[in-house]
């Protein structure tokens, strides 16, 4: 939960030791194959509910794991800071604001379109965006093919990495109003010259 504090500790994780014991759980479903059911044993791990509808897995459940970089546990953050409704937002511009991924004006008298960081954001969101980009960036061959270029722009690693977050943000939305899992396909020759 976000507040204007920051992170509220009123979760199924106020005692230490069971948090210690869930991620401890998580950790020995790494090596099963079945991954629809290291999906619905890792969230249901994770946190009560959360992903859960009736007893039900979540129809979001499946497209939020298929992008790399978001795992179970950063899956599960995603759905319990957002609600895992994206009609909440509106746009995915919304959700770049409430994240942080979004840049807002810095004008003053004359000058304009200056753009800097927002103050006020939700952390934890901002948090499952980077993370799951920076191991995107290091695995996913397309994103790391979009982090090269931002670097080639002489972007610095942290720019980069808050602009693939932002790209990934837009291609998780579209995923989830459409329905479908992402599929990991290299641009083509066409596309990349026009």
């Amino acid at each position: 939960m976000c507040s204007s504090r920051g992170w509220r500790r009123d979760g199924p994780f106020d005692d230490p030791s069971a948090a210690s014991q869930s991620l401890a759980r998580l950790d020995s479903f790494a090596g099963d194959a079945d991954s629809d059911a290291l999906a619905a044993e890792s969230f249901a791990q994770v946190g009560p509910g959360i992903g859960f509808v009736n007893g039900q897995q979540a129809p979001c459940i499946p497209t939020i794991l298929s992008m790399p970089g978001l795992g179970p546990v950063l899956g599960a953050e995603f759905i319990a800071l957002t609600g895992g409704d994206m009609g909440v937002f509106g746009s995915p511009d919304r959700l770049a604001g409430v994240s942080g991924l979004a840049p807002v004006p810095k004008d003053s008298g004359r000058i304009s379109d200056n753009m800097r960081r927002p103050r006020r954001y939700c952390r934890p969101l901002m948090q499952v965006f980077y993370m799951s980009a920076q191991v995107a960036a290091q695995h996913c061959p397309v994103s790391k093919a979009f982090y090269e270029r931002k670097r080639a722009e002489r972007k610095t690693h942290k720019q980069a990495v808050i602009a693939l977050a932002r790209r990934r943000l837009n291609v998780l939305w579209a995923l989830l109003r459409d329905g479908r899992p992402f599929e990991s396909s290299s641009p083509t020759r066409a596309a990349r010259l026009g």
